[in-house]
């Protein structure tokens, strides 16, 4: 018969059950405390994480694994793979699974696509195995983490750098990047061609053996150091056989992540051509100067001459008019005194009457603002100013009064008076 324990021993025994009670409510206290703390990190974290077992079915997701495919932890939970996701993209994923279950070897930064109810993201994943209380592969525990803000700014930067590529490459200008040193780290082909230097040559290149005065360089060092861009910054620079050329430089700083100047990038345009135009337009410019200044001297003398003429025409004239007043006149005034028959008094009527014209501004101002009038139409105008009927002038002239009517219907056409009404009589007497 076993020995019946003493109180002692009961209550040593109590005790001693007591603590051990009391060690293993602190262990379940402090492991719901880890689950608890657990829950919390797994709801929070911005991470998607998810267990997968072998098959390829979600054992667990947290909330943002859940969120990004607009479901809730529970509806994901059992599905498989195939049951979210489009046949490729499923297959691609379960594949990817069975290498880190078979391998036992984590698989990390995996960059792959996720289809979403709202349309495809872009997600950076971690897999590594998921293990058992043996240490047994059972499937993969994953951690994802969203990268389509990151994908599209990269996307977006690559464009942008395919496009300065292609802008680089395809400019007619002369495009390069140069070290503050003067070692050109990158140029185009239009650089190359302008040099007539190929790009084998450009490592063993320094930019100052292109200038052809070297103190130059250190110039347009601190003055695109000291703004930042220098624009047209006109210098000499030499080609590789040393033939010179005027060119401009267009330039802006190149600048580190922290601000430190790398070096400079920009263009260069030559201007040899241009140059040469200009001083051509200028020095022609010169000579059209003093063709001009000739030219105003000629017509200065021309204007001279000219002058000097309408005086001799008006010292003329007034010869003219005082001789026919002197010499002419008095003598026809003898004339008509003399016997005569009416033929000759008729002649010696025209005759006094073209004399008077002679001397009248009339015919001149009536031939000098028409000058499609014929003498014939200036000689019957004269006599219908003197107030002389059509059957008058057409016996002075010798011709028949219908003749004389002809003449009076185009002068009235060819003075603009055609279709007016008004006396051709009284539209003369005003070029007296």
């Amino acid at each position: 018969m076993a020995n019946t324990p003493t109180y002692k021993e009961l209550e040593q025994r109590i005790k001693e059950l007591e603590k051990k009670v009391a060690k293993r409510k602190q262990v379940e206290e402090a492991f719901q405390r880890i689950t608890d703390e657990q829950a919390v990190l797994l709801s929070t974290v911005p991470a998607m994480i998810f267990w997968i077992d072998k098959e390829g079915a979600f054992i667990r997701v947290n909330d943002a694994f859940a969120a990004a495919l607009h479901k809730s932890p529970d509806d994901i939970k059992g599905k498989s793979l195939f049951e979210l996701y489009p046949e490729d993209m499923a297959r691609g994923y379960y594949n990817d699974n069975v290498k880190v279950i078979e391998s036992g070897t984590p698989k990390k930064h995996i960059e792959e696509p996720v289809e979403t109810t709202t349309g495809t993201i872009w997600v950076r994943t971690d897999k590594i195995p998921y293990r058992d209380e043996k240490g047994e592969v059972v499937g993969i525990i994953g951690f994802s983490e969203d990268i389509t803000e990151r994908k599209k700014a990269e996307e977006a930067l690559q464009e942008s750098e395919e496009k300065y590529r292609t802008l680089f490459e395809d400019s007619r200008d002369a495009a390069y990047i140069a070290t503050r040193e003067g070692k050109l780290v990158e140029v185009n082909q239009s650089f190359l061609d302008l040099f007539c230097i190929t790009r084998e040559e450009i490592p063993d290149l320094n930019v100052r053996q292109l200038y052809v005065n070297p103190d130059e360089r250190p110039r347009f060092q601190k003055k695109i150091e000291k703004k930042g861009s220098v624009k047209d910054f006109e210098v000499k620079l030499c080609k590789k056989d040393r033939t010179e050329m005027d060119c401009l430089l267009t330039s802006t700083v190149w600048l580190a992540y922290d601000g430190s100047i790398l070096g400079y990038q920009g263009i260069v345009r030559d201007i040899t051509e241009h140059k040469r135009d200009v001083q051509a337009l200028r020095e022609r410019e010169k000579e059209l100067k003093i063709k001009t200044m000739s030219l105003e001297e000629v017509n200065i003398a021309l204007r001279v001459l000219l002058k000097k003429r309408d005086e001799d025409k008006i010292e003329l004239e007034e010869k003219v008019l005082s001789n026919v007043k002197e010499l002419v006149v008095p003598f026809l005034a003898k004339v008509k005194k003399t016997p005569l028959d009416p033929k000759q008094v008729a002649y010696i009527d025209i005759l006094e009457s073209n004399l008077n014209d002679i001397i009248s501004p009339f015919i001149r101002n009536l031939s000098a603002k028409y000058v499609n009038l014929t003498p014939t139409q200036i000689q019957v105008a004269n006599l219908i100013k003197e107030g002389k009927t059509t059957k008058e002038i057409g016996a002075m002239m010798t011709v028949s009064p219908r003749t004389i009517e002809t003449h009076r219907k185009n002068m009235r056409k060819k003075l603009g008076i055609e279709k007016k009404k008004g006396n051709l009589r009284s539209h003369l007497l005003t070029f007296q």
